[in-house]
């Protein structure tokens, strides 16, 4: 027994004497910006229960499953928000201030890099939930609702904080640019926490209904939904149960998590990948020889390639803006573009197949989710990186 508790102390103390562990715990709590993150979540979450809170004090069940159904959802929502924000810049900030390599070739061993990354960008995470569980317990004083189903509806939430924290430093590690990883973590998250009920709406299918009720109980929100309101959803979703739609979740989320893990280990255990110089290149075709030749008449008109000059009534930081990185670039605003116009013509050519099946609401609801979705997914990407 003495030496299994001097082992557990040993392992804990060389844990926590990780460097990049406490370097990640250590520059988290001095940002402001996470601070400002923890108090503007916890007062959303109290102005919730003050707004939502009968003045008489006295609640019915139907209230009370309301109330926490609003406020679970906002809690997760903010803590998706919050954790992708927070992991999807983990390693290629690393890689933006050229330190990745030196991580990787420093006196530290791969699984110390790794458990002190995964430690400390999903600890933040994990505290920033602590932060609301208060809140949380002040909202089970309504009544209505059992211990039983607080635990499952907390362990929702914090799954989902987990998951998709390893699945933004899964995309970390993928991408070279911070912008690019934050934009493809919350188009992914997305497509796992909002999208997954689209298939069960659009596609009316009686031999793949029993796939689409697996894929929508993927999402967090669907859980939730299952957990607070078990008859509703029973009769409402014909063929599922509260019961199976939070035991495919847990399912769900561990293989999902056991993936992303695998996806984020393997790039860090990786050796480092260094890029070759593209200073120098050469041609052996002849189109290209004729574009280099023919071209020289325009160098010696514009040997610098400048640009128009900004005029006197244009503001020069919205032009500098405009011939930024994102704006400036024309593939980012076709590929964008195109995909937004091949998903919209997708949906207008499923609910023309099936007009005397598809409600006209829930179309309608399809809609406005989508446009929700694709501002949700893209305003945080062009304006994060404005001052940064």
């Amino acid at each position: 027994m003495k030496a299994d508790s001097t082992s557990k102390s040993n392992f804990f103390a060389r844990l926590f004497s990780n460097p990049i562990l406490r370097r990640e715990f250590s520059t988290a709590a001095r940002n402001s910006k996470v601070v400002f993150a923890a108090a503007f979540t916890s007062i959303c979450l109290g102005l919730i229960l003050f707004f939502l809170w009968p003045r008489s004090g006295i609640f019915s069940e139907a209230n009370s499953n309301e109330l926490f159904t609003i406020f679970l959802g906002a809690e997760l929502t903010f803590m998706i928000l919050l954790t992708a924000g927070f992991t999807a810049s983990a390693i290629t900030s690393e890689r933006e201030r050229g330190t990745f390599v030196m991580l990787q070739t420093c006196l530290l061993s791969p699984g110390e890099i790794l458990a002190g990354k995964l430690i400390g960008t999903l600890g933040i995470s994990l505290v920033l939930f602590c932060v609301t569980i208060p809140i949380t317990a002040i909202c089970a004083l309504s009544g209505g609702i059992s211990l039983a189903a607080l635990g499952k509806a907390l362990s929702v939430v914090a799954l989902s904080t987990l998951v998709y924290g390893l699945f933004g430093l899964a995309v970390s590690s993928l991408c070279r640019r911070s912008y690019a990883a934050l934009l493809a973590t919350y188009i992914g998250i997305i497509f796992l926490a909002g999208a997954t009920w689209l298939p069960s709406v659009l596609l009316k299918i009686p031999e793949l209904q029993a796939v689409f009720l697996k894929l929508r109980a993927l999402s967090p929100y669907e859980a939730l939904f299952a957990l607070q309101f078990a008859e509703s959803y029973e009769i409402g979703i014909i063929g599922a149960s509260a019961d199976q739609v939070f035991s495919f979740f847990i399912i769900s989320m561990i293989v999902l998590a056991a993936v992303f893990f695998a996806v984020f280990a393997k790039y860090i255990f990786a050796p480092p990948n260094l890029r070759r110089s593209a200073t120098v290149s050469t041609y052996v075709d002849t189109k290209t020889m004729l574009k280099r030749k023919l071209g020289w008449p325009f160098y010696l008109i514009d040997p610098l390639r400048r640009k128009k000059p900004i005029g006197r009534l244009r503001n020069p930081v919205f032009v500098a803006e405009i011939r930024s990185k994102i704006f400036g670039n024309p593939k980012f605003i076709i590929r964008a573009l195109t995909i937004c116009i091949c998903m919209s013509i997708a949906m207008l050519v499923l609910i023309a197949n099936q007009v005397g099946d598809t409600d006209i609401d829930k179309i309608r609801a399809v809609a406005i989710i989508f446009q929700l979705g694709v501002v949700a997914a893209l305003a945080p990407t062009v304006s994060s990186s404005s001052i940064t």
